[in-house]
């Protein structure tokens, strides 16, 4: 049996016989002519595909996904104020910081108060009672309330907490407990009341000059409940 014959140019099957190629045309040379191996130019492509390297245009640098900020919950409210907390540091206490307590139904913000901010609030309680008519003494007792911090009952929490670098909050969840009390030396003694907030990570301890203790409690008591004593 006699081999078949192909075109070394085009592949079609040829007779033994034929001197050229039926469909191409072209001058048969040998007597056995087999089949091109048409595997060769895909074999080259499946080599050039494996040797690709993209350039930096086709492969950009992975960007790091922004970061998404938990909004402020909408359900949040400045329930109460507690004014005059002065916190002590440093050596036997002598550096004092100086915070109004801002009570909300989700956690307790310390909102610090610098001595520009005070002198900047009797300057406005002045103001605002001369243009109200007032005289010398009206203006002088509005003087006293000027840091009352009831300004406080009408901003946002997450405004009071970005108002100073310095200003911090505890959460419901981290309180172990709340403590309020009266201490008094000898009779002729001015009183210093305390408050004291204890975490996990510590406790952070106020002095005031005037509370009413039995009152805050139960203020305290309605919002964090059995955790103030």
């Amino acid at each position: 049996m006699v081999d078949p014959r192909f075109c070394r140019y085009c592949g079609t099957q040829i007779k033994t016989t034929a001197n050229f190629c039926p469909k191409c045309g072209r001058a048969i040379h040998k007597s056995s002519e087999q089949l091109p191996n048409r595997s060769e130019p895909f074999a080259a492509q499946s080599q050039a595909v494996k040797n690709y390297i993209p350039s930096p245009a086709n492969n950009p640098t992975p960007q790091p996904a922004p970061q998404i900020h938990a909004p402020t919950s909408s359900m949040e409210k400045v329930v109460g104020i507690i004014p005059g907390a002065t916190r002590h540091s440093g050596f036997i206490g002598i550096k004092t910081e100086s915070f109004i307590v801002v009570l909300t139904n989700m956690r307790i913000i310390f909102a610090a108060q610098t001595s520009e901010m005070m002198q900047a609030n009797i300057r406005r309680a002045k103001d605002d009672a001369k243009q109200q008519g007032k005289g010398f003494f009206g203006q002088w007792g509005a003087q006293f309330g000027a840091n009352s911090g009831h300004q406080y009952l009408e901003i946002p929490p997450q405004q009071i907490l970005a108002e100073q670098p310095t200003n911090f909050y505890i959460t419901r969840d981290q309180l172990q407990s709340v403590r309020v009390w009266e201490s008094s030396g000898d009779e002729d003694a001015v009183s210093t009341y305390y408050m004291e907030f204890r975490t996990a990570g510590g406790k952070h301890k106020f002095t005031f000059g005037q509370l009413n203790v039995r009152d805050l409690k139960k203020q305290l008591q309605n919002i964090y409940g059995d955790i103030v004593r």
